[in-house]
């Protein structure tokens, strides 16, 4: 047995083995093991069997995406005689009909569809047909109903029958006419998605046909695998989360998912998927500070434009309360976690399948289940609401990406928020919606402006005191602590000066790297109010425009 590994694609073979290239080509039946996607691309693994024959041979891995990176591909393999890998190329062949799978299953639902229509159209036809010679009816029979009237000779039953039959008739056509009109509208959405899709892929693609040739030399005939690997761009995974909140037992559940979506050209069906929080498509290399040089300006010489087309591809349970039996909550799938460090490897736990349609598809990655603090922030300057913030530090093991998170507070759906890059024993601040229980009202009493009537040394002085009340009511049923920040101006300049700084009751900490920022903590009980009083004077010279106030 004999395991061999190539990277890349032009090798420089032994010189006893340079006759590789017209060794027999033989095509091996293979499938898409497994699947790792960044965030912007993937790497995939396709695995096939192989009874070699002894000697020099090439296998050929058909039909991979045309679009595959021809330096990422790499080999490996295994039999049950000695083996010899010298490399793997990507080729390309030119074909009399499409060989993309799935351009032929477009184009053989295209046609169904528009039979379809087609046949829609007749029966329409048929309608509208029926429709008018029920009207030509009608109107024979209105006239002949008015002869008779007239002659006194009218049978009131043959009426009521001749009207009762086109009542019946005409509504019968008109709902089939409806409903007729109904399905050829779905049928045109549904023939332009075809046609959408298939407009996609490239008209080269399917044109033609893109292969791996592995070069290998076996002792003796015997049987042997092969893996080869490639990266893709169209792919790519974001995550999102689920928060859920219970309050009574201020423990917080989150639960993180994948969304992946790929359009490669080729369908992962019943994969080992894999999402990595790696990036290959970054340069590994950190660039380097060159020599800085300065001149005096030119002006710069007209060039010609030209004009370049780039396309770059990125992607990025409730419990029940009956009697019996006993619901049980049902558990969320875990991935396994198989490396860390600067990236992170999850293994999602059964296989899974990704058309490629670009449409999402979401995978469960983890849970956790933390004990968290629970308190209200509030900033009523910009907004009279209090917020529910869940607070705590994040165990070793932890890694957040950016991304949307769906609250749920008590089992119930409260509002989306998101996360920011979490890194482990980071602390965590996710803010839970808006609780209108809790009741903040914010107001500038009138602001009182003064100038001074002796000149000082710098001229006429102008003053403005401010008052600012903020008065918060807890109506939860149950004591809350709220945080509530409002700021003070802070001044830029000398001649502007920010005085008689008063706050009832004082604020409990400033913020940091945030001057002016104050935040006071309210320990609110069942049904309590308290206020916050915040006054300052802002005085300046009397020909001094104030930017900010």
């Amino acid at each position: 047995m004999c395991w061999c590994l190539v990277l890349g694609v032009w090798l420089i073979l032994p010189a006893a083995e340079a006759a590789t290239g017209t060794a027999t080509v033989v095509d091996i039946d293979s499938h898409i093991q497994s699947v790792t996607v960044f965030p912007d691309q993937a790497l995939v693994t396709r695995r096939g069997h192989l009874a070699c024959q002894a000697g020099l041979q090439t296998v050929r891995f058909a039909s991979v995406p045309s679009s595959i990176e021809p330096e990422s591909v790499a080999v490996k393999g295994n039999g049950t005689v000695s083996i010899t890998l010298y490399g793997a190329r990507v080729v390309t062949r030119q074909l009399a009909e499409a060989a993309d799978p799935r351009v032929q299953q477009l184009e053989t639902a295209i046609t169904d569809v528009e039979r379809r229509v087609r046949v829609l159209d007749d029966t329409s036809e048929v309608l509208q047909q029926e429709w008018e010679f029920l009207g030509g009816i009608g109107t024979a029979s209105s006239e002949q109903v008015g002869k008779d009237l007239a002659t006194r000779q009218a049978d009131p039953q043959q009426l009521a029958g001749v009207l009762a039959f086109l009542d019946r008739e005409l509504l019968e056509n008109a709902k089939r006419r409806r409903e007729a009109r109904l399905q050829r509208e779905e049928l045109e959405l549904e023939l332009d998605r075809l046609r959408r899709e298939l407009g996609q892929l490239h008209e080269r693609w399917a044109r033609e046909t893109v292969d791996i040739l592995v070069d290998l030399e076996a002792a003796a005939s015997g049987e042997c695998d092969l893996e080869v690997s490639y990266r893709l761009p169209g792919a790519g995974w974001r995550p999102v989360y689920e928060a859920r909140c219970d309050t009574a037992a201020s423990s917080l559940v989150i639960a993180s998912y994948g969304m992946v979506q790929q359009q490669t050209g080729e369908e992962w069906t019943d994969v080992v998927l894999m999402l990595s929080t790696a990036q290959p498509s970054r340069s590994g290399r950190m660039p380097e500070l060159e020599s800085w040089y300065i001149k005096p300006w030119e002006p710069p010489v007209a060039m010609p434009y030209a004009r370049g087309a780039a396309a770059e591809m990125k992607m990025m349970a409730l419990a029940s309360d009956a009697a019996a039996p006993m619901l049980q909550e049902a558990a969320l799938a875990e991935a396994v976690v198989e490396s860390s460090g600067p990236s992170v490897l999850y293994r999602l736990p059964k296989a899974e399948s990704v058309p490629s349609d670009g449409q999402p598809h979401k995978v469960a990655l983890r849970q956790t289940q933390h004990t968290v603090d629970l308190a209200y922030e509030a900033t009523p300057k910009l907004a009279p609401q209090a917020y529910l913030r869940a607070q705590l530090t994040l165990g070793e093991d932890a890694l957040y990406l950016p991304g949307q998170v769906q609250v749920f507070v008590d089992g119930a759906f409260v509002t989306t928020s998101s996360l920011d890059l979490l890194l482990p024993g980071q602390r965590l601040d996710l803010f839970l919606g808006v609780d209108e229980r809790i009741r903040i009202n914010y107001q500038q009493r009138q602001a009182k402006v003064d100038v001074s009537a002796l000149p000082g040394l710098r001229g006429r002085s102008k003053t403005i005191d401010y008052v600012y009340v903020t008065t918060v009511e807890n109506h939860l049923g149950a004591p809350a602590v709220v945080w509530v920040s409002d700021h003070l101006p802070v001044s830029q300049h000398d001649d502007i000066k920010v005085e008689n700084i008063r706050c009832e009751p004082e604020s409990v900490e400033e913020v940091d790297q945030k001057p002016g920022v104050r935040r006071w903590k309210l320990s609110l009980p069942t049904g309590g109010k308290q206020q916050i009083v915040l006054s300052y004077r802002v005085r300046h010279p009397l020909d001094m425009r104030i930017e900010g106030l």
